[in-house]
């Protein structure tokens, strides 16, 4: 299994969502995954500019050197996510959102013609239905349920991209109430990794 690992908390190994994701990742190397990893904290792509946008709607026929030059790393995230297996996105909850370079991510990989198309009937998404997608989300509070459930614009934001790109398979972790005391902390935590081992169990 080839495993594409997309992580976007500039907290290293003091992160959440980067500490559950390694007990997935971890168990599925053992039994022989493959994986490449994408920290976006550490290596940001650019956000999207006018020279993307105008290389975007150009025809790749009739692109030229520097649109080809500046499609380049979109074309390569592409190439990743469209080559995996299954997709693992590990990500902190930033003001109810993604951390912008995740959203800058998420931009260079979702495009018209290429990773999804527009039809009669409504936009298709061209990823493979089969690959699979984990997002594992952090947050100080607790929000996938409860009176904030509604301020969830994480979790549920890349998981209507993956669905809007064609893939079907796609679960979320949550590990939440980070920021409620040790005890509902770690509480979360153990939630979290209870929800990571039924996955294991379903992907063995």
């Amino acid at each position: 299994m080839k495993i594409l690992y997309i992580t976007s908390s500039p907290m290293g190994e003091k992160s959440n969502s980067r500490a559950v994701a390694s007990k997935l990742l971890d168990a599925l190397k053992a039994k022989g995954a493959t994986i490449t990893e994408r920290d976006l904290a550490k290596n940001p792509v650019p956000h999207i500019n006018i020279d993307n946008i105008n290389a975007f709607r150009t025809p790749s026929e009739q692109r030229d050197e520097k649109a080809k030059l500046v499609l380049k790393l979109a074309d390569e995230l592409i190439e990743e996510i469209k080559n995996c297996d299954m997709v693992v996105f590990a990500s902190p909850m930033w003001n109810f959102g993604v951390p912008s370079v995740m959203k800058a991510y998420i931009d260079h990989i979702v495009r018209a013609g290429v990773t999804f198309k527009y039809t009669e009937t409504g936009p298709v998404g061209l990823l493979d239905a089969k690959k699979k997608a984990i997002i594992i989300s952090s947050s100080g509070g607790i929000y996938s349920q409860g009176d904030f459930k509604s301020f969830d614009h994480q979790s549920t934001y890349l998981e209507s991209v993956l669905q809007f790109l064609g893939l079907k398979d796609i679960k979320s972790v949550h590990v939440e109430g980070m920021n409620y005391g040790e005890d509902a902390a770690n509480k979360g935590m153990e939630a979290a990794n209870a929800k990571i081992d039924e996955i294991l169990k379903a992907i063995n």
